[in-house]
């Protein structure tokens, strides 16, 4: 005759099952996107001959997870996009250049609208055209960012390198794919082992 499962091993079946989901959570396949946005309208300053224009802004994210991949999302009004050079800087101070051009390079053209710099995109911000509309692989990998805690101020510093236009960052959004932090998986493991050591004694 089977007996009845005690409720002391009940409850490590459940405390089992929170350590399985949690581990479901910190697949990047299984976690939610967040998303941190930020209005700013702030002029970026024109170059001239003695100086480079400088924006830089600031977006604080409180979510204490580890990065499995980053988005970026801006909106740019300017006249002249060639001019522009933009990085994004994580609360470790890790620098990721989205786009920068040569003077060989050059060409005409106006404005981010809603342009989101991904990894995963088809198109190099190298090969796009203005204006810059949809998913674009930016100059440098944000993969970059992968493994980094997302918690602390965020920096997007924005560089116009030449004279006679200047533009205004309209606003940035962050997705942020994540996990867990590796201490709160072992605080639910501890917690299950425990619950299975009293079951046993």
């Amino acid at each position: 005759m089977h007996k009845r499962p005690t409720n002391q091993k009940a409850k490590t079946v459940a405390a089992l099952i929170s350590i399985i989901s949690l581990l479901l959570c910190a697949n990047p396949a299984n976690a939610k996107p967040q998303l941190f946005s930020q209005t700013f309208n702030r002029t970026i300053p024109s170059g001239n001959s003695s100086q480079i224009g400088i924006l830089e802004v600031q977006i604080d994210i409180p979510l204490d997870n580890i990065i499995t991949d980053l988005n970026v999302n801006i909106n740019i009004e300017h006249d002249f996009v060639f001019d522009l050079q933009i990085f994004i800087i994580s609360p470790q101070q890790t620098a990721v250049c989205l786009n920068s051009y040569n003077l060989s390079e050059i060409f005409t053209g106006q404005n981010y609208i809603n342009a989101t710099f991904d990894d995963q995109a088809l198109t190099s911000i190298k090969n796009a055209l203005a204006p810059f509309t949809g998913n674009f692989k930016p100059l440098e990998s944000l993969s970059a960012f992968t493994g980094q805690n997302a918690k602390g101020t965020w920096t997007v510093r924005i560089y116009d390198l030449y004279a006679y236009n200047q533009g205004t960052l309209q606003d940035i959004t962050l997705t942020l794919n994540h996990a867990p932090e590796p201490a709160t998986l072992l605080i639910f493991a501890a917690g299950g082992l425990f619950a299975r050591r009293k079951t046993r004694l």
